[in-house]
């Protein structure tokens, strides 16, 4: 492993040549696109987050970079687990959620009580796990797009910031 653009965490890095050739564009976003891609070794469907070329020299990304090598760290069951970054695209790849965000899902489908209790408190037990870090890794951001789903609708906070 080696460190990435200035990070000041070692970050395990990728390659392109890591990932199958056939990437899924999920979202196109402000600060580029994310896909969705297999990596060759763990046979496993991850996102990839790239960043568009006028970003990569400025501090959104070093912060974004920052952010991954902290949170690959960190697991637990409500957060996005981060594998690592990639150099060239330059992105991050993070666990891959099946039902992408809870922001899709309400402008989608209406929601019955037991359900929307229990993303409530998944998404608390996330939080709460962030906080009481030492130091706290503070999210400053939490939102419905923020809140990923996996196949059974259980959820997990993205877009941890420090």
């Amino acid at each position: 492993m080696e460190s990435v653009d200035g990070a000041s965490e070692k970050c395990r890095t990728f390659k392109k040549e890591d990932f199958e050739v056939d990437w899924i564009k999920l979202k196109d976003r402000s600060f580029g696109q994310v896909y969705r891609v297999k990596l060759k070794l763990w046979r496993e469907k991850c996102a990839l987050k790239c960043f568009s070329t006028s970003l990569t020299r400025n501090c959104h990304y070093r912060r974004m970079i920052e952010e991954a090598s902290k949170m690959e760290k960190v697991k637990f069951k409500y957060t996005v687990s981060i594998y690592g970054v990639c150099n060239d695209p330059p992105a991050v790849v993070m666990e891959y959620m099946s039902n992408g965000s809870l922001d899709h899902l309400l402008h989608s489908h209406t929601l019955m009580w037991p359900k929307k209790f229990q993303m409530i408190h998944e998404t608390a037990l996330g939080m709460n796990f962030l906080h009481s870090q030492n130091p706290p890794l503070l999210h400053l951001n939490l939102k419905p797009s923020n809140i990923l789903l996996d196949d059974h609708l259980h959820v997990k906070v993205k877009d941890v910031l420090f």
